[in-house]
């Protein structure tokens, strides 16, 4: 991210110069790519997290003290109404659960908690604040008739300041460390996450500032969730609301050899195999994505370009900048027949004669192209394939209006939003031993 952008919306006070942070960041990003970006990063990264028990535990029944609530319930108004049927707000409840799952990767699994309250604040600077911020209206501004924005901008210095123990945290351990040797660390400090301290030697080496720091690491954070939470809730909605499609994708997920149960209880994951086996599932991510993404990608032209569009030509000068809406091509009838309807197989290539099927994006582009493409898109398809496969085994869902309803979309920040609020009934589906759909 550039250096304008930090300063805007994450509040970096910057004490390096551009040329000494290009340096630091290219160093920041390649301790990323080995923790989380290629394939084999990210497979190991999301096995550590024990996604099939935080799915079993999307809702809290008795005789689990509702004290001992997981943190993504807070979100979702939840009303227990038996003990396997819950009501809960949709979105706010699988935005949660997508943050609970990928924010411990980054700080550790303490993080959210001992501070309870990250996960409403992340909502709220995300969505009230980023937004303004990103087009330049200053924070100290008034706006009376914006109280969203304040409440926003109040919540993003919450969340420095609990990066800021973290790091402060972070340092105490290795001056510890350094003072005992190479002792083993206690529980409390092994709950660090361990890819931290790769971003910390990154951050010491180039002499960045505790201030910079906490600004770098909100500005990943909102990179790393900003997109996937909501495209977790479309996934799951579309999944639960297509005639049919529930049932097919529970046979392929159970036939797949992904999941591991013990007594009738989902065990174990196994994420490579998942995303290789289940193809249909595979094939409505990426048609979620094509729905639900309104994306826009900038270039800026190096060398003069002539774009023939037949009675019309247009010469693009070096310095000139282009923008590209994703949502055009998504949406073009003759890249994608149908294009408004959701098309489960529409990614899903082969198959004739035998021949062996395979998933393809085709020409879709949702993490954008060349130098700018997300840098954490294989770590984000495995995560929702995953958190997906675990729900609708786990899980059924029903519209508490009798049927399922869209309920619309709004502008977001890469994903649209749902325009109205899904209220659910969830119940916990039932197995009997060794396993069935």
């Amino acid at each position: 991210m550039g250096t304008a952008m930090l300063k805007r919306i994450f509040a970096c006070e910057f004490k390096m110069d551009r040329a000494q942070y290009a340096t630091m960041h290219d160093s920041f990003m390649k301790a990323i790519a080995r923790d989380f970006v290629n394939d084999v990063a990210a497979t190991a990264a999301l096995q550590s997290v024990d996604i099939p028990w935080m799915a079993h535990r999307l809702v809290t029944f008795p005789p689990i003290p509702l004290k001992k609530k997981q943190p993504w319930e807070g979100l979702a108004s939840v009303e227990v109404i038996d003990p396997l049927v819950a009501e809960v707000n949709l979105e706010p409840l699988l935005k949660g659960l997508s943050s609970s799952i990928s924010i411990p990767l980054l700080y550790g699994r303490k993080y959210i908690e001992e501070n309870p309250s990250v996960l409403t604040d992340w909502d709220c600077f995300a969505s009230q604040a980023v937004p303004l911020l990103a087009l330049g209206v200053p924070s100290w501004i008034p706006f009376p008739f914006l109280p969203g924005f304040r409440k926003g901008v109040q919540a993003r210095g919450r969340l420095l300041e609990k990066l800021g123990r973290v790091y402060e945290r972070l340092q105490q351990q290795q001056q510890q460390q350094g003072r005992d040797g190479d002792r083993e660390g206690d529980e409390d400090e092994n709950e660090l996450s361990p890819h931290m301290l790769e971003r910390l030697k990154v951050f010491d080496e180039h002499n960045v500032s505790t201030q910079e720091r906490v600004a770098i690491e909100l500005s990943m954070l909102w990179a790393q969730n900003k997109n996937t939470q909501m495209l977790l809730f479309w996934f799951v909605f579309y999944i639960y609301s297509e005639p049919g499609l529930l049932g097919i994708l529970r046979e392929e997920v159970a036939g797949s050899g992904a999941l591991s149960f013990s007594n009738s209880e989902l065990t174990g994951l196994d994420v490579a195999r998942l995303g290789k086996e289940c193809l249909l599932l595979r094939s409505c991510f990426l048609e979620t994505f094509r729905l639900a993404e309104e994306s826009v990608m900038f270039r800026q032209v190096t060398g003069e370009v002539t774009v023939d569009e037949g009675k019309i030509k247009h010469r693009l000068r070096p310095g000139s900048w282009v923008s590209v809406a994703n949502t055009r091509t998504n949406r073009d009838e003759s890249l994608y027949p149908a294009p408004k309807k959701f098309v489960p197989d529409r990614f899903i290539d082969g198959g004739a004669n035998g021949g062996q099927r395979t998933v393809s994006y085709g020409p879709l582009r949702p993490w954008g192209i060349g130098p700018g493409v997300c840098k954490g898109r294989t770590f984000a398809e495995k995560q929702l394939l995953a958190v997906a496969a675990c729900i609708i085994t786990l899980w059924d869902v029903e519209p508490m209006e009798g049927k399922w309803t869209h309920p619309g979309f709004k502008a977001g920040a890469t994903i649209l939003a749902p325009a109205n609020k899904l209220r659910v009934r969830l119940r916990r589906r039932e197995f009997t031993a060794p396993f069935s759909t």
